[in-house]
């Protein structure tokens, strides 16, 4: 236990809160799965990413639009008509075909060479399961006026999100809490899901708060390593606030901030025109969400 309180002393030096009880972390970027720009209209992956208030709050939004609502206005915005390429498959009876993606229902080629690309309605199969809602990721931030108009809901997802480490006991708590707009939604897609099942009387997954604890076990390098009863590994690194947790699902990658840090700074170059063009729009739905 001393030995961890010292590595903890080390923590309060280097992040300069020497006074605190604890160290918090808050509003990680999930980056794993790379996170979209709408003001440059691109995916950032890893490195590419730095973080900003501004990456954060817009990953951090959720547009959700009733299926009525959506199919009287996506082919006015002209969503019907997408480009699709055709990927070879392989199949489990052992043969190989060309499959065109996003066409619904599936379309398929036996062809040698790759057919051409054709034009698809890449909404059809959503449009056609049995949920009330379609969920829009960020990648459509940019037409959030016009989906508000055909009254989609906008909403921020997490109230909080911290990560804290007690400084007496090297205890490392994970806080997630959503709001209460996506807390109901969320139980909505919850009983909509199970009444597709048939299900009648289940026990309700959805929480509005979920913590999870994790325990100290070395600190090296501006580099902190815990463990949790799941034996999922935690690993922390100081040196650029990211986070990185391993288990046997796979490895999940986050950035984060502390009160005293935040960047703004982007490595990506792309022309002003482009990130002018969007930056407003952002900005005003960013100012009535946040």
């Amino acid at each position: 236990m001393r030995f961890i309180n010292f590595l903890i002393i080390v923590f309060l030096l280097f992040i300069n809160q020497s006074k605190a009880q604890n160290i918090n972390i808050y509003n990680c970027l999930y980056v794993s799965d790379g996170i979209w720009d709408p003001k440059k209209e691109d995916w950032l992956y890893d490195d590419e990413v730095v973080y900003s208030n501004y990456l954060y709050e817009v990953n951090n939004t959720e547009i959700v639009i009733s299926k009525t609502n959506f199919k009287k206005n996506y082919k006015s915005w002209g969503w019907d008509k997408a480009k699709r390429n055709w990927l070879k498959q392989q199949f489990n009876d052992g043969s190989e075909r060309w499959t065109l993606m996003g066409a619904h229902p599936p379309k398929y080629s036996t062809s040698i060479k790759r057919p051409d690309p054709e034009i698809v309605d890449p909404w059809l199969k959503k449009l056609s399961d049995e949920y009330s809602f379609i969920h829009l990721d960020v990648r459509y931030f940019s037409d959030i006026d016009k989906l508000t108009k055909a009254g989609a809901k906008v909403f921020r997802v997490k109230k909080k999100d911290i990560w804290s480490i007690d400084t007496n006991n090297g205890i490392v708590t994970k806080l997630w809490m959503s709001t209460d707009e996506a807390f109901e939604q969320r139980k909505i897609d919850e009983f909509e899901r199970e009444s597709r099942k048939g299900n009648t009387n289940w026990e309700s997954n959805v929480k509005q708060v979920y913590t999870r604890k994790y325990f100290t076990e070395s600190y090296a390098g501006d580099i902190l390593v815990a463990n949790n009863e799941y034996n999922h590994k935690l690993i922390i690194d100081f040196s650029d606030l990211s986070i990185r947790i391993n288990s046997e699902y796979g490895n999940d990658r986050f950035k984060c901030t502390t009160k005293n840090q935040m960047s703004n700074k982007s490595n990506t170059s792309l022309k002003k025109k482009k990130i002018k063009k969007n930056e407003s729009k952002i900005k005003n739905l960013l100012k009535k969400l946040y």
